[in-house]
């Protein structure tokens, strides 16, 4: 009796005391731009102070270059990494200047990286992982969505091949080959990024007017065949995602009828189509929603919630916390004679769970 007693009370301090893991999704920026110049030090202190398992950055290659200078990420994302200890990287798919990096401090496991279809763009490309954490399995689907209008012009500039799989690679190993993890000259010879492909290397030369978010001209309705596709190769699937640990996240550039409250919009606009679809045809939950009922929280310097943390109801009952930064190194600011927000556009969305 007195055994059973002790293996139960064994159980109950080895359950209370499993650590909470935390997750950081952010847009950082052409390459966290803003922190460039100072080696990424002011960026390095804050994911050490924050501590998250998984970090998911949008704009994760260096686009600011001194004449003759070669871009230091996303080929040097292990190096960076490394400081804040995360020994695993993932770069999801490199086919323009504003692609997609996962760093964990846990094994990252590439299950598919999307870089579009015959007949869809995915312009920043998207990425589906697996990481274990505490014996579960949680897939992170990667992404950021098109800020532009899509023009007459369309789809000039993509096209080609397709990465092929791999794993993540820790510090001092083996890139394997169509790994996860960019090389050490740029990530083009370790299977990293589409060869053969015509892509512009300065960004999307064959597209059309300016939209912006919201911005009309076919550019909320491009964006939700984005987002659809992303959904067609990740959660949809499966045969019952809703009972999985699923998370979605990224740079969506669209607002949500969530948020109608504040845009005082037709409920029934256009301009939510992207995030109508993800709510009514998948089982994603906006998290920040969830946790802040009625409240909005903007995650740009433009005023707009358009970066966004979806999870299925398994994660959503772990979520301990989620919150939009706006304070310390994450405060939004401009400087005088700033090219840009410092340290970005974007504000980090960060989950406890």
């Amino acid at each position: 009796m007195r055994k059973i007693l002790f293996c139960a009370l064994m159980t109950i301090v080895a359950v209370g005391t499993v650590q909470a893991r935390k997750l950081i999704s952010w847009n950082i920026q052409d390459g966290m731009w803003s922190d460039q110049s100072n080696n990424y030090d002011n960026f390095v202190e804050f994911l050490k102070a924050t501590d998250p398992d998984v970090c998911v950055f949008c704009e994760a290659k260096t686009t600011h270059l001194e004449s003759g200078q070669e871009p230091y990420l996303p080929a040097n994302w292990d190096k960076v990494a490394a400081r804040y200890g995360h020994p695993y990287v993932y770069l999801a798919v490199e086919q323009d200047n504003s692609p997609q990096v996962i760093t964990s401090k846990h094994p990252i496991n590439n299950v598919k990286r999307i870089p579009g279809g015959n007949d869809t763009i995915v312009g920043h490309g998207a990425g589906w992982v697996q990481i274990e954490m505490d014996g579960k399995i949680y897939n992170i689907v990667c992404m950021h969505a098109m800020p532009f209008a899509m023009g007459a012009g369309g789809m000039g500039g993509f096209g080609g091949g397709r990465p092929s799989g791999g794993s993540s690679r820790s510090q001092g190993g083996a890139a394997p080959q169509g790994g996860s993890r960019p090389s050490g000259n740029g990530g083009a010879q370790s299977g990293n990024r589409p060869s053969g492909s015509g892509r512009p290397s300065g960004g999307f030369g064959g597209f059309g007017g300016m939209g912006g978010p919201g911005g009309g001209g076919g550019s909320d309705e491009f964006r939700k065949k984005e987002v659809e596709y992303v959904c067609n190769q990740t959660i949809l699937t499966r045969e019952h995602p809703e009972n999985e640990l699923w998370l979605m996240m990224g740079d969506f550039n669209s607002i949500s009828s969530l948020d109608n409250d504040h845009y005082k919009l037709s409920a029934d606009s256009s301009i939510y189509c992207v995030h109508d679809f993800i709510r009514n045809k998948t089982p994603y939950i906006d998290v920040i929603a969830n946790k802040h009922p009625g409240e909005f929280i903007q995650s740009s310097q433009n005023g707009r919630r358009i970066d966004f943390i979806y999870a299925t109801e398994p994660v959503i009952k772990q979520i301990k916390s989620a919150e939009i930064l706006n304070s310390g190194y994450t405060e939004q600011r401009r400087e005088q004679g700033a090219s840009y927000w410092i340290p970005s556009d974007h504000r980090p969305i960060l989950i406890e769970f």
